[in-house]
């Protein structure tokens, strides 16, 4: 279960840096169209789209940091489930190799006690 929520949070991460590129590339495409927009019109409506595209530019800066903001938190969730992970192995290693200690002993118990039957 932590795998595939592992996964899915790579898989959001992934997601969320593919639509901050897009978001950026949209920005660009509408930038040059608003300069060859601009180049036709007059002086007032030069000034008139100046304004409306820092306004569009803002906004996508605002979109971008704040998806930014959430892939790195995805980044810093997809850790800690790794770290997590982590120390579920180490736990399950250290356990298995407790049980093998005691499976060991208990044989070793068990040939001491065949020796003194045999004897």
């Amino acid at each position: 279960a932590r795998c595939v929520r592992e996964a899915a949070a790579a898989e959001r991460a992934q997601v969320l840096a593919a639509q901050i590129t897009a978001q950026e590339k949209e920005l660009q495409r509408m930038f040059q169209e608003q300069i060859e927009a601009l180049e036709a019109a007059g002086k007032a409506e030069v000034v008139r789209r100046t304004k409306h595209l820092e306004r569009l530019e803002l906004s996508a800066w605002e979109n971008v940091h704040k998806l930014g903001g959430e892939y790195a938190a995805l980044q810093g969730r997809v850790l800690r489930i790794k770290e997590a992970l982590r120390r579920e192995a180490v736990l399950k290693a250290d356990r298995e190799a407790m049980e093998a200690e005691a499976v060991a002993a208990a044989n070793n118990r068990l040939r001491e006690y065949a020796d003194l039957d045999l004897r």
